[in-house]
């Protein structure tokens, strides 16, 4: 085994020629979390608290009204248990009429003792991750951990179905790890890809 494929780990994969329905992303819109700079991960707390501002769900209602063409066809709107990702998905699914389906898979990463301080913690697990994909400092979530369940819940849908267009709200470290993945990028350069900003959807490939 190579450095470099051990600094990513082993985690299942997305390859997008192989892929039988089309997935887009969505990131929630502004959380209170967001708002007051705070780091929220903990299912214990995220799954009750900290769900859209005013601003959040207008943000939502902006993105799904821009991209309605493309949604065009979604009846299944996919996302984590958190607040914020649940009110997400809600006001998606009412736009498009759809339903929202909600799995733990596609929750936030978790980011240990980090949780509840100053969102520029972020960046000290980030730079963390370009030296190990799998590392597990201060009890945050590798990156190898994170995309392994969202890969394979991708994969997952993926085979539950055929011609369809799915929409699958989430949060930003684990839609970017997603992406990176189906790039076929090595992991570790997961904040290499253009950050996806609060409400913005883009196709998984």
């Amino acid at each position: 085994m190579t450095e470099a494929t051990s600094n990513q780990g082993e985690y299942r994969r997305i390859v997008c020629s192989q892929l039988r329905n089309r997935h887009f992303l969505l990131r929630h819109g502004q959380s209170e979390a967001n708002a007051l700079g705070r780091i929220a991960s903990s299912p214990g707390i995220a799954v009750a608290q900290f769900g859209l501002t005013e601003k959040g769900r207008d943000q939502i209602a902006v993105s799904i009204d821009q991209h309605r063409n493309q949604l065009a066809g979604v009846d299944q709107v996919f996302c984590s248990d958190f607040r914020r990702t649940r009110e997400t998905a809600e006001i998606a699914a009412v736009l498009l009429d759809a339903t929202v389906n909600e799995s733990i898979l596609l929750r936030e990463r978790s980011f240990g003792m980090f949780d509840g301080q100053s969102d520029q913690k972020y960046q000290v697990a980030w730079s963390a991750d370009e030296e190990d994909a799998t590392h597990r400092k201060w009890d945050v979530e590798s990156v190898a951990s994170v995309a392994d369940r969202m890969c394979g819940f991708v994969r997952e849908l993926d085979q539950s179905g055929d011609g369809n267009t799915y929409l699958i709200v989430s949060h930003g470290d684990p839609l970017q790890i997603l992406l990176t993945s189906a790039l076929g990028r090595d992991l570790r350069q997961h904040r290499q890809i253009e950050p996806l900003a609060t409400a913005e959807l883009r196709p998984l490939c």
